[in-house]
């Protein structure tokens, strides 16, 4: 499998990250997962590539399905939230929001208008940690 870009000038390099971190995994699992991979850099484009170990068995299905909430469902309000998972959940949070851009930047419809998208990168960048 490749993914190709049209950046040549940005060469994919493995992060240092917590273990709670949402993202910045790629590398590391393709690393870890893969039998062979490289990046190979032409003129104008960069491809990521790697292989799977043929004789890898299939990964067993999810145990985990998506299902509607059942019975009544209320707001919840968390106090003394250990400063560790609210990190996490500001980097999910985070995370989320640089996606949904991105997205936005290839003209696909993201179900989010213009405005509220810039709304709420302007509130990200002044909640405080």
């Amino acid at each position: 499998m490749g993914v190709v870009d049209g950046c040549p000038e940005y060469r994919p390099a493995l992060q240092a990250r917590p273990v709670y971190a949402c993202t910045g995994w790629g590398l590391a699992l393709v690393e870890d997962l893969s039998s062979a991979h490289g990046v190979p850099v032409e003129e104008h484009r960069k491809t990521v590539w790697f292989a799977l170990w043929s004789h890898a068995p299939a990964p067993p299905s999810s145990p985990w399905e998506a299902a509607p909430p059942s019975g009544r469902t209320a707001p919840v309000t968390l106090t003394d939230l250990p400063h560790p998972l609210y990190l996490a959940a500001q980097q999910h949070r985070e995370a989320l929001l640089r996606e949904l851009t991105l997205v936005s930047f290839t003209g696909r419809p993201t179900g989010v208008r213009h405005h509220e998208l810039v709304t709420a990168q302007d509130i990200s960048s002044r909640i405080p940690v």
